[in-house]
């Protein structure tokens, strides 16, 4: 999982199937996951949504939510994805950011491997602009690093096209 996407490899590490958070349909990435968890999720398409979306579909896992919300009418620079993960690992397939972070690792863990606080965010992560993860001018988009109640623990992960470093769009 990056800031701008999340990657689905095989056990070589080749790419299986990728999706991107802005402008794609994730049918295809939904389809390919469900094929290597052996699991297919509850989808749900409802109307409105964030964003102004005209419709909003969720594809739920046991501990991981990919949400998209789309206009028909501007599809696809309109469409949108969020990921929401709860779980280090779905039916054994671990999830974790590029730098290796992960649900249940200690926030210790996770500033070794390139976490830092934003001025908005307790903990953020992946900055798809590394030279821009401090800058109060320029954003960047992150994955958002949600903790435990005494912010010992990472809890979820989360990434979208408009989570940024400042302003937190």
């Amino acid at each position: 999982m990056s800031a701008t996407d999340i990657t689905l490899l095989d056990d070589g590490g080749a790419v299986e199937a990728q999706l991107v958070f802005a402008g794609v349909d994730p049918a295809p990435y939904v389809s390919a996951l469900s094929a290597t968890l052996g699991v297919e999720p509850t989808e749900t398409t409802s109307p409105g949504g964030a964003q102004g979306a005209r419709f909003t579909t969720d594809y739920a896992w046991p501990g991981l939510l990919i949400t998209t919300g789309f206009s028909e009418e501007c599809l696809p620079e309109c469409r949108h994805v969020t990921i929401v993960v709860e779980v280090p690992d779905l039916a054994g397939v671990p999830i974790r950011t590029v730098s290796g972070i992960g649900v249940g690792d200690t926030v210790d863990t996770a500033r070794a491997l390139g976490a830092r606080p934003t001025p908005e965010i307790p903990l953020a992560a992946e900055p798809a602009d590394p030279a821009l993860f401090d800058s109060t001018a320029e954003p960047t988009r992150i994955v958002i690093l949600d903790l435990d109640e005494d912010a010992t623990t990472v809890a979820g992960l989360r990434a979208n096209a408009w989570y940024y470093t400042f302003g937190n769009l």
